[in-house]
């Protein structure tokens, strides 16, 4: 295929089409972060977007691998509401967050949200 060229980070190489059909399984089975086959080195993001020609596809995809990335670090100061069907991120401060899209409090501890059966009885 002509359209082969090295990755960035580890100079394997890779074909577009490829890329883009293997990120998107990866997407949508939750085996974030894209590493390369032939060694595992993590996938730029500078790779990653140029299979991703559409910028509407592009900023998509960037957003799901930043938040998968947010959301499996667990020393990172940020993390994404538990609320189903929220996603928003958050700042893991001490105590409690509100989240600005759903409204509920997150305790930032254990990861209960407000409307959990257990709330009342832990954080009161």
């Amino acid at each position: 295929a002509g359209d082969s060229r090295p990755f960035l980070i580890c100079g394997h190489h890779f074909c577009s089409a490829c890329l883009h059909d293997e990120t998107l399984r990866m997407v949508h089975s939750n085996e974030l972060p894209v590493q390369c086959k032939q060694c595992q080195t993590l996938v730029s993001v500078k790779d990653l977007s140029s299979a991703f020609p559409r910028e509407q596809d592009r900023t998509a995809l960037l957003t799901t691998v930043a938040t998968s990335h947010v959301c499996n670090t667990p020393a990172h100061p940020l993390g994404k509401c538990p609320y189903t069907g929220c996603n928003q991120i958050l700042a893991k401060e001490s105590g409690y967050s509100k989240c600005y899209r759903c409204g509920r409090e997150v305790c930032v501890s254990c990861g209960l949200i407000d409307s959990d059966d257990s709330w009342s009885s832990l954080h009161r």
